[in-house]
């Protein structure tokens, strides 16, 4: 709304191919995506995972390992051809500045895909925990029966390098499911609850409690992928949307975090940049 508002400006100025508009977490993706400023790490991530690297070391130095392993996938694109310098316009400056984003970290995370359009272990792997989530807990007892279920062995055929996370990711997985007791209410957390429900699309859209606008590019990882299957259990959506073990879903499966991309250094990437707002106190 806010684009079309001011598109005749654009236009008036023959810059309406040059022009984007997004929320903050929008911007961060799409500098992320485009590999021009910094490396495409999500890409990176899933190379790394597939077994496109060797494996990490166990031990001592995993970590310094690891990162190195994502390192040496991450090189340095080549040089680019002259381009145009860049602007960016802040509007609403004053929440950029706010606790809520300047200082704080936009953690991507990617869900993966081990078939066209979707994730089909992934999906199976956290139904199977939905399913059973009375019998589980955020204990490394649980932590060992998922990880040596089958559905884990199927995605980690897929994602070999994955092993070295396993056991953090398992532990996510378990704290969120922990927060829908069987037979009861969820116990959601500070923002989690306020969403509501597109059955047409079958999505759930979150009001952002940092700019208090709903947005579908809201997510609060494992804790939503459970919310989806509460939902569908109230019969909020239809029953074959999300619960089908064996179909492929694009909003539900294993999302590990892939990297980190502070707020405050999205400014520098730009030859400009200039803030506005209406609402400062």
């Amino acid at each position: 709304r806010d684009y079309q508002d001011v598109e005749q400006v654009f236009r008036f100025f023959e810059v309406e191919d040059f022009v984007s508009y997004s929320d903050f977490d929008g911007l961060a993706s799409s500098i992320l995506k485009s590999g021009a400023d910094v490396p495409n790490i999500r890409e990176k991530f899933v190379q790394f995972l597939r077994g496109n690297t060797a494996a990490p070391r166990r031990g001592d130095n995993a970590l310094n390992s690891l990162v190195s392993a994502v390192k040496n996938l991450v090189v340095s694109p080549p040089a680019p051809a002259p381009i145009r310098r860049k602007v960016l316009l802040l509007d609403e400056v004053d929440v950029f500045f706010s606790d809520a984003f300047y200082g704080q970290p936009y953690l991507p995370s990617e869900l993966l895909h081990d078939a066209d359009g979707g994730s089909v272990t992934g999906y199976n792997l956290l139904l199977h925990v939905w399913q059973r989530r009375g019998s589980l807990s955020k204990s490394k007892q649980s932590v060992a029966v998922l990880r040596e279920h089958m559905l884990t062995k199927q995605l980690l055929s897929k994602f070999p390098n994955l092993a070295f996370l396993l056991e953090a990711e398992l532990y996510r997985i378990l704290d969120s499911v922990s927060q829908f007791p069987a037979g009861r209410a969820p116990r959601f957390r500070s923002g989690e609850d306020a969403y509501t429900l597109d059955a047409a699309r079958g999505t759930i859209v979150y009001t952002d409690p940092r700019t208090h606008v709903p947005t579908e590019k809201l997510s609060y990882g494992y804790v939503t992928a459970f919310t989806y299957f509460y939902e569908c259990d109230r019969g909020k959506f239809p029953p074959a949307t999300f619960r089908e073990a064996g179909q492929s879903s694009s909003k539900i499966g294993v999302l590990p975090v892939c990297g980190a991309l502070s707020y405050s250094e999205i400014p520098r990437l730009y030859a400009f940049a200039l803030g506005m707002t209406g609402t400062l106190d």
